[in-house]
């Protein structure tokens, strides 16, 4: 019997709940139980009892989803290319910001993340960082700028410790593998 016939049998909704089934499996056993119906009541308690027992099965355990391919951020020039929604692209970045640096100041309405980084041979900077929607998901420009009298380095290390830290595989910088 299907679940659907076992509903029929038992007169209840699609979604009822095992409260709702075994109530109305009550009531109508009562009613055709073969003790109290007479003719014919044994086949029907008999059916009753089949649709009762196919609603209260649990239904089969769904297959576990395939695991989602891991793609890695690209990198390409002074940006990097995230494959996923603007606002949870951004939500990423400033989670892996705050590994990279010292986040201080988020706009979410304008996609802007800014970081203080110290290298370590050279003047404190911020990194800021521009969150936009690109067409194969979400880009994110990076630009070093010294907050020293001194100039800025290259920001390619920074852009790939940030690409580093948005794998979302990635252990935590400073956690045991």
């Amino acid at each position: 019997m299907s679940r659907h016939d076992a509903r029929a049998v038992l007169g209840v909704p699609d979604g009822a709940s095992r409260t709702e089934v075994r109530r109305a499996f009550r009531r109508l056993i009562q009613l055709h139980h073969p003790d109290h119906a007479g003719a014919g009541a044994g086949e029907r308690a008999a059916r009753l009892t089949e649709a009762y027992r196919v609603l209260l099965a649990a239904p089969p355990e769904p297959a576990p989803p395939p695991p989602a391919p891991r793609v890695e951020p690209e990198i390409w020039g002074p940006s990097v290319r995230l494959p996923a929604a603007p606002a949870a692209a951004f939500a990423a970045v400033v989670e892996a910001a705050d590994r990279v640096g010292e986040v201080s100041y988020v706009d979410r309405a304008t996609g802007m993340v800014q970081v203080v980084v110290r290298p370590p041979d050279g003047p404190t900077c911020w990194l800021t960082l521009d969150v936009r929607p690109h067409e194969r998901g979400t880009a994110v420009h990076a630009s070093l700028e010294s907050i020293e009298a001194a100039p800025a380095p290259d920001p390619g290390p920074y852009l790939r410790l940030l690409a580093h830290e948005l794998v979302p595989t990635h252990p935590p910088r400073g956690s045991a593998p």
